[in-house]
């Protein structure tokens, strides 16, 4: 005996068929293999992949660039006799303060020592705390007027880099040097830039 299906029961077997198939079908963009997310998603997209592949390419192009100027830099200080290995490891110790200064020092000395090198005794006038306590009125004066002469050469501003009170002595020392820094790099300056003028003109010559 075949039981009778209504209209009624026809219209919901329809609906539970397609509920089924809405939730077995992926979306279009999973069918397709392509993600579509949204801003806030997390997810990453080929299109933000490309962005910072092409920015990374940018970047490492500027790099280059910068790396052949570095080289020409330097091999210009060679050829006017800057003995490169001394020169960048004296300024590393530009870069550290007094006592770190003093104790690498005092390291090599004692290693020179242990292996018999003859030294001088120079190394004992590097002692920060001892140069400041036999330091005269005059050698602060000195020693500020040195500082601000490198702070000028190193195009440094007063305003952020002067350690003393402008109406000092050791403060009008220190401004008087980083004047005097000033005029020469900005002489070496205009040194350097007719060299280069006069090699490029010779180079044309030839």
């Amino acid at each position: 005996m075949v039981a009778k299906t209504t209209a009624k029961d026809d219209v919901i077997k329809k609906d539970k068929g397609n509920k089924k198939s809405k939730e077995a079908a992926p979306p279009a963009e999973e069918a397709n293999g392509d993600h579509a997310p949204g801003h806030n998603s997390g997810e990453i997209t080929t299109e933000t992949m490309h962005f910072f592949m092409n920015a990374l390419e940018r970047a490492e192009k500027k790099v280059d660039v910068a790396k052949k100027e570095l080289k020409g830099v330097r091999a210009k200080m060679e050829v006017q006799g800057i003995n490169l290995e001394v020169f960048d490891e004296t300024l590393k110790q530009i870069e550290q303060d007094d006592a770190t200064t003093y104790r690498r020092y005092a390291l090599r000395k004692h290693y020179a020592l242990l292996l018999g090198l003859p030294i001088g005794s120079q190394l004992d006038l590097l002692d920060p705390d001892e140069a400041m306590r036999n330091a005269t009125d005059d050698d602060l004066i000195d020693r500020a007027r040195s500082d601000g002469y490198r702070a000028g050469l190193k195009g440094l501003t007063p305003k952020d880099h002067c350690p003393h009170a402008l109406e000092t002595g050791a403060g009008g020392a220190w401004m008087k040097g980083w004047e005097n820094g000033q005029a020469a790099i900005a002489a070496e300056m205009e040194q350097q830039k007719k060299r280069e003028e006069e090699e490029a003109a010779g180079e044309e010559e030839d």
